[in-house]
């Protein structure tokens, strides 16, 4: 059996944006599946946007599966804390800590099977290192980014990261997050972003009409679009990045 790598994602756009070619076998509802990947046995878990759900359906894989991965990845979108990272940037996760839990840090130091590919990458200017804020909210306008900047000094900010480090700081196996920014600290997001950040589907689609008969607001929902999918394009040229250097790195 080739090694199994396991990946946590937050939607399921985000899974089939960077696992692109893979074949997907839904292995447990619509929240675990499996594919191979260059060798490579994949599992990918779909935690939803947020906290809620990811505790649930750790332990739900922890039922199907016994054995360890031999590494772990932790991958999607992120959004811009600090005002110099730009759309597209990828950034290497260091540390991570909550906006539940902010003296509780996690440190992402284990060296994996993607250190060396990920390290020349960083060497390159590809990859940038820091750290992660997890929020239980989306920090949707330009000011309450910058508060969370100057109160949790963190790059970049999601809704899963620590929360996911949490729930398997049990286990040995190496983690890598890799996290890419799609609105910057500058950014305010339309609303719809921000409606489905907290996964109310009558609000999103209440929230899409009315924004889709605003012209200003519809303009905002394009540029979102087009920088999220520059930012899945960023994530897929790291990888193809990786996989010339002869050091194979699923993303």
């Amino acid at each position: 059996m080739n090694p199994v790598v396991l990946i946590f994602f937050a939607t399921h756009r985000e899974m089939k944006s960077i696992l692109q070619e893979c074949l997907f076998r839904n292995y447990y509802g619509k929240f675990i599946y499996q594919c191979e990947f260059n060798n490579f046995h994949i599992h990918a878990v779909i935690t939803g946007i947020g906290p809620k759900n990811i505790p649930k359906r750790i332990k739900k894989y922890r039922e199907l599966f016994s054995y360890l991965p031999v590494s772990v990845l932790i991958l999607g979108l992120s959004g811009g804390l600090d005002d110099k990272l730009k759309t597209g940037d990828v950034v290497n996760v260091c540390k991570s800590l909550s906006v539940y839990e902010p003296d509780q840090i996690y440190a992402i130091n284990k060296k994996s099977i993607f250190s060396c590919a990920i390290d020349e990458l960083i060497q390159k200017g590809t990859i940038i290192n820091g750290s992660c804020l997890s929020s239980d909210k989306v920090l949707e306008t330009s000011g309450k980014k910058e508060e969370s900047y100057k109160k949790y000094k963190c790059s970049i900010v999601d809704m899963e990261t620590a929360f996911i480090l949490k729930e398997i700081g049990d286990i040995e196996t190496p983690v890598t997050v890799l996290r890419v920014v799609s609105d910057t600290a500058r950014d305010t997001l339309p609303e719809t972003a921000v409606i489905w950040g907290h996964g109310n589907l009558f609000k999103i689609f209440t929230t899409l009409i009315k924004e889709l008969m605003n012209l200003k607001r519809c303009i905002a929902l394009i540029e979102l679009n087009r920088k999220v999918k520059k930012s899945f394009k960023s994530l897929r040229r790291v990888m193809g990045c990786c996989l010339n250097s002869n050091v194979v790195i699923v993303i």
